[in-house]
């Protein structure tokens, strides 16, 4: 009866892949233990066919995935057959840059009608459609549905963009900017309770002001102005 090989170790070099569609990268195998003087052979296994290719000990990535590649020592006349498996992962490759840009690149805050701007994205390898997803930072600022954004606020509106990536490619990732500017208030119109005081050095005429119209919820506040500093003076609204 034939004995038993020793055993048969194989490895690559490198031990790992990374997919190309331009220059596919390649692994020379070799093996050590194994007893007698048949020789190695190597087979891509059923399984990975479609993940990577051999010639001889050279292994070729195809896609990416998990490359098994069985090895075989051929027995003689004193020795069995020996056999064993090496498992080479191919890695997904990085899609090329994506740009993300606005149509425009700055809005101005409306409450009434919310200013909108499209996104669109150059770049990337896949044939994956992109998706944008406001920044945390920025959900107060602004919102996005499809590739339209709304304006919610004043602020810097920061939307991220991915392109998917597939069985051979990673996800991509960009973001841009869209700087929201604060709108101008709708006018503001005083008013006092009496227009006209008269002088008492004693007694001190008062008035007390009174305000309409403007926007947002920021508090009115009174000053009253330089050339008149030495006619009138004014606390909170009086």
């Amino acid at each position: 009866k034939k004995s038993k090989q020793s055993d048969l170790v194989v490895s690559g070099s490198p031990s790992s892949l990374t997919y190309s569609a331009t220059n596919a990268p390649t692994s020379t195998l070799s093996f050590t233990g194994g007893s007698g003087t048949g020789a190695v052979s190597y087979a891509v296994d059923p399984t990975s066919i479609a993940i990577c290719s051999i010639n001889g000990n050279v292994v070729t990535a195809l896609s990416a995935g998990d490359c098994v590649v069985n090895a075989t020592k051929a027995g003689d006349v004193n020795y069995a057959d020996a056999t064993t498996s090496i498992t080479l992962k191919v890695n997904k490759a990085a899609q090329s840059a994506i740009t993300t840009t606005a149509d425009a690149g700055s809005l101005v805050y409306s409450q009434t009608t919310p200013a909108t701007t499209n996104l669109s994205t150059t770049g990337g390898t896949t044939g994956n459609d992109v998706t944008y997803a406001v920044a945390d930072s920025s959900k107060s600022i602004c919102s996005v549905t499809g590739n339209v954004v709304t304006a919610l606020g004043a602020g810097t509106c920061v939307v991220n963009a991915t392109k998917s990536g597939d069985n051979n490619y990673l996800d991509v990732k960009t973001s841009v900017s869209i700087v929201i500017a604060k709108s101008n208030q709708v006018a503001l119109t005083p008013s006092v309770t009496n227009s006209a005081i008269s002088y008492s050095p004693t007694t001190p005429g008062t008035s007390t002001i009174s305000t309409s119209g403007g926007s947002g919820d920021g508090a009115v506040s009174y000053a009253v102005a330089d050339e008149s500093k030495s006619i009138c003076s004014i606390t909170g609204s009086v």
